[in-house]
């Protein structure tokens, strides 16, 4: 039996995130409860819109069940460069 890992992913759209978003999706092992997206390296619009793109493309059987949030516009923490 299966020991299933409810897993949510919080992302800022990137490329990187979306290959953690696939790989999640594939895995036999992980239950990819929820996307969330945030604004990081790109707005979150754009994070949203790309974030969409990964799911639809994971999506073409029907048979992902994943929930959706856009969340914050702006990061909640700044660190010093």
């Amino acid at each position: 039996k299966i020991q299933f890992h409810k897993v949510i992913i919080d992302t800022d759209g990137t490329a990187d995130d979306a290959m953690g978003i696939l790989l999640s999706l594939a895995a036999k092992d992980i239950d990819l409860v929820a996307v969330t997206t945030v604004a990081g390296t790109v707005k979150v619009e754009q994070a949203t819109s790309n974030v969409l793109r990964t799911l639809k493309v994971m999506n073409s059987d029907g048979k992902v069940r994943t929930y959706f949030y856009k969340f914050q516009k702006i990061r909640l923490l700044a660190f010093p460069a």
